[in-house]
């Protein structure tokens, strides 16, 4: 009786505050959340047919001992993810509030665990506080998901894939507690959200940010105060994705190593690198290729680590760089680098270049490019040089001092001016 009575208050509840996601019902953050009570998650489900059966998305590895209300009058105990009692068969159609009391420490739509969660989950109302361990693709694929609330995930290490190709707008993260997450890759990847407020994420514990909004359909996220100390890979993280503008003038980006197409082929006009602190970085290539960026500010780029700038800008819309601050001392690949971009004219007097092994295909196709500035250039290590200067203007003229003093010489077949 006191189980009945309990979920019935949860369900009454729900139903007074209205199914959208209210802010009335994940605005309970404390200050520790991992001190907060163990709470229900409240979910619902569309059975399409009578006589259909839903799989509880519980993943194997991880422990459970919780009740379901199965939302029809009937529930089972689950203390194992391979109990027969996850999967519930409906005796009639249509929505069904299905609640989870007890622990639960991981939840995945994808991994092949359920395909339920495609097709029928509709809203989690309340995400709840069940013990929350690892979340990868929670909500993986989960197309019919509209509304999404709550949620204690303090203890959660791993969101990766958590709400790849979802297409919900209405989601709130608000409650989120994110200081023991440690993957963060392809979280919104491929999803149709539009607008994230991730203001109260804490990323200290993140290493692994890779491909996070790659092909997302955001066109709205702050990010300026992103701290994310711990962070090594951010390689693909904003690739393809509708954001038009970006702030990360305060990004902490002190241990990445990877950046590579970092913001390829994204639809970002607007971005600011001003202050980014990124020392450690070994890879930038195709950092910036085929993107939108018209203008940026690169003058306070630590690149002193970098190995890898192949594709950096290949194919990008900027017209003018300022690369004069660059520390080229460590690359060894440039191939492609400017490739088939829309830059007229470069002054790359300040690149150490001795180290460069490979300049293949460096301004194959660049036809606006019309000068380049290559003087004090160290090629004696470079062995790959084909279609340097393939498809650049007619008019092109480069300026070397490749006989030992200005105008002499020729650089790659072209004669130094």
């Amino acid at each position: 009786m006191h189980f009945v009575m309990r979920h019935l208050l949860v369900l009454i509840i729900f139903l007074l505050i209205g199914c959208g996601g209210s802010e009335s019902l994940i605005n309970t953050k404390s200050s520790d959340t991992e001190e907060q009570a163990p709470s229900p998650v409240v979910t619902i489900w569309y059975i399409e047919n009578d006589g259909d059966s839903l799989t509880l998305p519980v993943r194997a590895g991880f422990s459970y001992n919780f009740t379901v209300d199965w939302g029809d009058g009937s529930s089972d105990v689950i203390t194992s993810a391979a109990d027969p009692e996850i999967t519930h068969i409906y005796a009639t159609s249509g929505d069904k509030t299905v609640i989870i009391d007890g622990l639960a420490e991981a939840w995945s739509c994808g991994l092949g665990i359920s395909g339920d969660c495609q097709d029928s989950l509709k809203e989690v109302a309340d995400f709840g506080n069940p013990g929350w361990i690892d979340l990868e693709e929670a909500f993986s694929g989960a197309e019919a998901l509209n509304s999404f609330s709550g949620g204690i995930t303090s203890q959660v290490t791993n969101m990766k894939l958590m709400f790849n190709e979802v297409n919900c707008n209405n989601i709130h993260l608000s409650t989120f507690d994110t200081s023991s997450v440690k993957d963060m890759s392809r979280m919104f990847e491929r999803s149709s959200i539009t607008s994230l407020d991730l203001s109260s994420f804490n990323l200290s514990s993140v290493i692994d940010m890779s491909r996070m909004f790659n092909e997302s359909s955001i066109t709205s996220l702050n990010l300026s105060n992103l701290n994310a100390p711990s962070v090594t890979d951010m390689s693909r993280m904003f690739e393809v994705s509708d954001i038009a503008s970006l702030d990360l003038s305060n990004l902490n980006a002190s241990s990445v190593t990877d950046m590579s197409r970092m913001f390829s082929e994204s639809n970002i006009t607007s971005l600011d690198l001003s202050s980014l602190n990124a020392p450690s970085v070994t890879d930038m290539s195709g950092m910036f290729s085929e993107s939108n960026i018209t203008a940026l500010d690169l003058s306070n780029f630590n690149t002193s680590s970098v190995t890898n700038m192949s594709g950096m800008f290949f194919g990008s819309e900027f017209t003018a760089l300022d690369l004069s601050s660059f520390n080229t001392s460590s690359v060894t690949d440039m191939s492609g680098m400017f490739s088939e971009s829309n830059i007229t004219a470069l002054d790359l007097s300040n690149f150490n270049t001795s180290s460069v092994t490979n300049m293949s295909g460096m301004f194959n196709d660049s036809s606006d490019l019309i000068s380049l500035n290559a003087t004090n250039w160290d090629i004696v290590s470079v062995s790959g040089f084909t279609d340097i200067f393939n498809g650049v203007n007619v008019g092109f003229s480069v300026i070397c001092d490749q006989g030992g003093s200005p105008a002499t010489g020729t650089l790659f077949g072209e004669t130094c001016n």
